[in-house]
């Protein structure tokens, strides 16, 4: 998979998980390398007929922002994986595909797949993963999704959107994406 390489992606990344995720008790995240959205597959072919793409029927439920757009997009077609080395990442531990693929085994089953997490990673209170970043065409909006992840019913996801200011990003509305 290839790796992320967009700054501004980076950038809102390292936001959203300095102001949300990282506390005194995790002052370390563990990161899925993987940067994807399973759910902006859902959401594609929703949008597929209100972008008026060729392959898509039938009229759509809703409108969407360019940044919706985008992030749909990405996620769906677009899977990228974080640099481990990329200084927004500083701080932070990243769990590769293949350790993330050896831990969660599915042939033994969720609860034996988060106990083989916890036993190998004591202390990190889950795993945090992050989406690809949409932008509106000025890339002065942007969405993106972030969750964290303890067990097979012990898990939050919260879509971020934030706004481009002189001094950088800032997020405007967080809200509760999933939960479980």
């Amino acid at each position: 998979m290839t790796l992320l390489q967009d700054e501004q992606e980076y950038a809102v990344i390292a936001l959203v998980l300095q102001l949300h995720f990282v506390s005194d008790r995790h002052p370390r995240l563990l990161l899925r390398a993987q940067v994807a959205d399973p759910s902006a597959r859902l959401r594609y072919v929703d949008y597929a007929k209100f972008a008026g793409l060729p392959h898509a029927r039938g009229e759509a439920k809703r409108t969407y922002r360019e940044e919706e757009g985008d992030w749909i997009l990405k996620n769906r077609n677009d899977p990228r994986q974080l640099d481990p080395a990329h200084p927004a990442l500083a701080g932070h531990d990243v769990l590769s595909e293949d350790d993330y693929a050896d831990v969660f085994d599915r042939q033994n089953g969720i609860p034996a797949a988060w106990q083989r997490f916890h036993e190998r990673y004591p202390d990190r209170g889950g795993l945090v993963g992050v989406s690809r970043v949409g932008f509106d065409t000025e890339r002065l909006r942007a969405l993106v999704q972030a969750s964290r992840t303890s067990g097979g019913l012990s898990g939050y996801g919260l879509e971020f959107h934030l706004s481009f200011t002189g001094e950088g990003w800032a997020i405007t509305r967080g809200k509760m994406a999933w939960i479980s």
